[in-house]
This record gives structure tokens, sequence and C-alpha cells, in this order.
């Protein structure tokens, strides 16, 4: 390898384009997409790949069998799995701050050789609420507006406790101001990214989880390769790189529309570098929304 190798955590709520983002970084040469790495530690998910699930296989054609690999080992294994490929980066969209604190905490202690960082990324909360609510209906505006709050807070804080590079980007910027964005991402990973990345379906990606992004990965082995709970609008959008903008269309799409007048969502989305106008104003401009 001709970098130090590293690993690349992001870390958010549900629905916040973690899956999306894990693709497009993965799709670098440089580097390899591993999405929600956890699942098979933490969550007692299968321990091949969704795509080599897809094929058929009962191991990862890359990374093997891991059933044995334990899950402090299991991104040092990655490393070395892939380093036949040219990759020294690993992105792993896992989420959950209890998995890379103690992820980070291992290779400061084993590992120094390996670099850990961190993608804080964050939705802006119309959009997120409106996502979340169609997997939970009873959720309203206002405890989801809470619940957006608390895990910005929350998120920042532990990630305020560990001594890594780390940057804060939202799913805006990353769909809405590509040129910026990429710049920002290349600054943290070390090396450049660029803009044919999002075509991410181009390139065959052995990751774990994953929802809708994951459909340009595995739909086209089957039907029920990859159900995100939202098919009908991945399936139409299937090949394409998209803003999703169905908060719009929602019938209470004013009520969600009241959140840019709370000062509170306007200090945070401002930590993010950006606001409700600025996300507005591009969002006009942009041919790749998606309603």
């Amino acid at each position: 390898m001709t970098q130090q190798p590293q690993i690349v955590f992001i870390t958010c709520e549900m629905r916040s384009g973690s899956t999306f983002l894990s693709y497009v970084l993965g799709t670098n040469p440089q580097s390899a997409h591993l999405v929600e790495f956890r699942r098979p530690w933490r969550l007692g998910a299968k321990s091949s790949c969704r795509l080599c699930e897809a094929k058929g296989y009962e191991a990862c054609e890359v990374l093997g069998d891991l059933s044995e690999i334990s899950a402090m080992d299991a991104h040092r294994h990655a490393l070395n799995c892939f380093e036949n490929f040219g990759v020294s980066t690993l992105i792993d969209a896992s989420k959950n701050m209890d998995w890379i604190e103690e992820v980070i905490g291992h290779y400061s202690l084993h590992h120094s050789d390996i670099a850990c960082k961190i993608i804080h990324l964050v939705r802006e909360p119309r959009g997120w609420i409106s996502s979340e609510r169609r997997r939970q209906q009873a959720m309203t505006i206002q405890s989801g507006v809470q619940r957006w709050k608390d895990h910005f807070y929350a998120t920042s804080e532990r990630i305020g406790a560990l001594s890594v590079d780390c940057i804060r980007i939202t799913y805006e910027e990353i769909l809405l101001s590509r040129e910026t964005a990429l710049r920002r991402l290349s600054q943290l990973i070390g090396f450049s990214q660029n803009s044919s990345q999002y075509e991410y379906w181009t390139k065959e990606h052995h990751g774990f989880g994953g929802n809708g992004a994951a459909y340009n990965n595995l739909g086209r082995f089957s039907d029920t390769a990859c159900q995100t709970g939202d098919d009908s609008f991945y399936t139409k959008n299937q090949a394409k790189t998209f803003y999703d903008y169905r908060w719009s269309q929602e019938s209470d799409s004013d009520a969600l529309n009241q959140l840019v007048r709370d000062p509170s969502i306007q200090d945070i989305l401002g930590q993010c570098g950006t606001s409700f106008e600025a996300i507005d104003s591009a969002l006009k401009e942009s041919p790749d929304v998606q309603v």
C-alpha cells in the first residue's frame, strides 16, 4: 500500500444517506465499501456479504469466511484481503457509536499503524422525518425533531471525546453541492475523490446491510436480493444519482416546512456549514431532485 491503511467510519441517524455515501467513497479504487460492517458480530447477521449472498456464495469471494474472525480483528482482516486490489481505506458505515468507539479504542492500542477517521453525516430534518415516518408511522413531527436534535448533540459529544480526524457533512451537501463535498471528503480521506464515484453501480461492492442505495448493487440478481421497504421508488430510480425530495409532497409538508423557523435547528444546520436557505436554493437549481 502506498498510503497508511485507514478506517473511515460514517456515523449518523438512520435514513440519513450513510449507505449512499459509503458506496460513493468505496467506488474510489483505493477504497472498499463495507457498509454496516458490525452486522456479523453485533447483530448476528450472515457472515457473507450481501453481494456474494445474492450471487449464491456461502462466503464472500474477497473477505472469505468471517465466522472465525473476531470482531476486533475484522478490519485488519479486511485490509489484508483487499490489499491485492490496491485498497488502503475501508469505509465502515455502521453508524453506531458504541461500535465506533470500541474499534477505535482497540486499534489505537493494538494497531497504531492503522488510522481511524470519522464522518458525522446529518440529513436536514424535513427530509429525515419524512423518510423515517415511512417506517415509523406513529412518529410525530415534534417527536421526530426531538429525536433528530438529541442524536446530533449526543453524537457530536461522543465524537469530541475521541482523538481522531473528523468532518461533519450533510446529505444535502453531498447531493446538491458535489464539488464542495468531494473537496472536503478528499481532505479528510487523504486522496482525491471524484464525481465519477457517484455512479457507484459501475463497481461491485462487498458490504453488509444497506437500504435503498443498495438496490443498485444487488437488485439485478433477483427481486428478493435487496428489499428496501420502498422498492417501487428505488426501482424507478435505479442507476441514478438523485436527491430524495419526497417530503415536499407529503400531506403535512406545510407543517414540515415550519421547521425552518426553529432556532435550534438553524443552529445545528449552521454547525454543519449550511442553512435552510442554502438547501432550498440548491434544490431549485438541481437536476437530480426526485419526488
